[in-house]
């Protein structure tokens, strides 16, 4: 079954006239926007949409079941974040993988150590 044909336009409808375009601005105005009533500005609206968003205070929780979140005692890297919450069985899983493959290409197999290393240098950048 089609769809019903879309509805003609008005005799009495006004047509859609755009605006004149707008003097030139300077360079604070040059810095913001408007799109359907919503004024956007360098640093994001200013304007909540559908209510206020409350903060929530995050946190990670380690494997002995501490929680971490900003402002902590102990200061975190990426990477401290990142082995609290890889799955260790995972790890293993990564190294039995690759060394089938290594042992198929008659490599030298590696370690859980090495891929550990491995992701560390990958966090770093």
């Amino acid at each position: 079954e089609l769809p019903p044909a879309p509805a003609a336009p008005r005799a009495d409808a006004e047509p859609q006239v755009a605006p004149p375009p707008a003097a030139p601005m300077d360079t604070a105005e040059a810095l913001e926007a408007e799109a359907h009533g919503t004024f956007w500005r360098e640093a994001g609206i200013f304007e909540p949409l559908n209510g206020a968003v409350p903060t929530r205070r995050w946190f990670v929780r380690t494997r002995d079941g501490k929680e971490v979140h900003p402002g902590s005692d102990a200061p975190r890297s990426a990477f401290d974040f990142w082995a609290e919450m890889f799955p260790m069985n995972f790890l293993k899983s990564i190294v039995n993988l690759t060394n089938r493959g290594l042992v198929s290409r008659r490599k030298a197999t590696t370690s859980e150590g090495e891929i550990i290393k491995l992701f560390g240098v990958l966090l770093k950048k």
